[in-house]
């Protein structure tokens, strides 16, 4: 089974809000499931992001993305993370990015304040202390990135954690007034992907739609900015069968 559905992943890629700014970025993430982990080994563990990469808006941006996708595939597959003297399976990995644009005006402004706060501290502190708050400016930044979701862009999850064919056709009927960005197939359920850039879209659903769906809240959670597993890519069930993230619309 080859590490990715390339088709599927282009597919992905392509629906992507353009980076079309200096101003925005996308972000793709290798994480390890805190669910997997109590599954495997009984204790408990906030998912944990282990390899990061921003897309910038460089020329080819998408070639670059599906390059990196391609690279976190291996990672996912053959890399060695380690958490608590246990090498992470690649069972408990999954590759996960953003759909919403993130703002790097917004991210670095809050990073530099940061500093600046910080900076009087690090005159004080010892050379490793220093050395130490340096080495983190890089996870810094891509953690204020994801923090700031840029104002042009607001896609949003409704996240079915039951694989129910029926149930997937009523969120579906129910969605059918909005635009749906993309509908995914995961290894628990479903990931519905609502397009809610035209305000009238986001007053249809907050003031409408979202109320019929709260007669069924015990079945999925909603996600003003999700971390979307991509489409394409590997996922493993708790037998550890493999099997891509699916496009089911």
């Amino acid at each position: 089974m080859d590490l990715i559905n390339e088709s599927d992943v282009k597919y992905f890629i392509n629906k992507l809000p353009e980076l079309n700014s200096v101003n925005v970025s996308h972000l793709i993430m290798l994480a390890i499931k805190s669910s997997r982990i109590k599954e495997l080994y009984g204790f408990k563990l906030k998912d944990l992001v282990v390899e990061t990469k921003i897309i910038r808006p460089i020329s080819d941006w998408k070639t670059r993305y599906f390059d990196s996708i391609n690279n976190f595939a291996l990672l996912q597959n053959e890399g060695r993370h380690t958490y608590k003297d246990i090498v992470v399976p690649k069972e408990a990995k999954a590759i996960y990015a953003t759909v919403n644009l993130r703002d790097n005006v917004a991210a670095l402004n809050d990073l530099s304040k940061e500093n600046l706060d910080n900076i009087f501290k690090l005159g004080t502190s010892s050379k490793l202390e220093a050395l130490t708050e340096l080495n983190k400016q890089t996870r810094k930044f891509f953690s204020k990135l994801h923090k700031h979701k840029h104002r042009t862009t607001n896609f949003v999850t409704v996240d079915i954690d039951y694989d129910a064919e029926e149930l997937i056709k009523v969120f579906l009927d129910i969605l059918s007034p909005l635009p749906i960005w993309m509908v995914t197939k995961t290894i628990r359920g479903y990931h519905i992907i609502l397009d809610l850039n035209k305000p009238e879209d986001a007053k249809e659903f907050y003031m409408n739609i979202k109320k019929q769906l709260n007669k069924y809240a015990d079945k999925f959670d909603f996600c003003r900015d999700a971390q979307e597993p991509v489409a394409g890519t590997l996922a493993y069930d708790n037998k550890g069968n493999s099997h891509y993230i699916t496009i089911v619309q």
